[in-house]
């Protein structure tokens, strides 16, 4: 159990890590198209024209760092499918451990119930019986 909340606090650890990877590229991302708008704002106005080059470069920037973005975004998808594949897995396992608890705690309180409505002779040859049939399925085991 403890494996699973490890991997469970690995993947959103690596889901926030990709998340804060996101962020910066959005801020890039602003940045430039802020760029861009300005530079044809001012075509636009007065017409003066940004440079060719650096147009390009800043149209190429945009949109390698779109991809990059959309490649995060891909990622995050997978881990947090993971993620939630991981703390369902540990839900069930959770479930389970309490249905036994549950179960024994029931047993418990069976026992105690019939012993009080049982004479302690009749119980007393129950324990006897029920001793020798857990060894015999602790033999069997063996």
């Amino acid at each position: 159990m403890e494996t699973n909340n490890t991997n469970i606090e690995a993947v959103q650890n690596e889901i926030d890590a990709l998340y804060e990877e996101t962020f910066v590229l959005e801020s890039g991302i602003i940045q430039i198209e802020s760029q861009l708008t300005e530079a044809k704002a001012n075509q636009r106005d007065s017409n003066v024209y940004a440079d060719a080059e650096w147009f390009r470069k800043a149209n190429t920037a945009l949109k390698s760092k779109n991809l990059q973005k959309r490649r995060k975004n891909y990622q995050i998808n997978k881990f947090q499918t993971v993620l939630s594949k991981l703390v369902k897995e540990k839900n069930v396992q959770e479930n389970k451990k309490e249905q036994l608890e549950r179960g024994k705690r029931y047993e418990r309180c069976f026992i105690k119930v019939v012993k009080g409505h049982l004479p302690s002779d009749a119980y007393e040859e129950l324990v006897i019986k029920a001793q020798k049939m857990l060894e015999e399925l602790e033999s069997e085991q063996v």
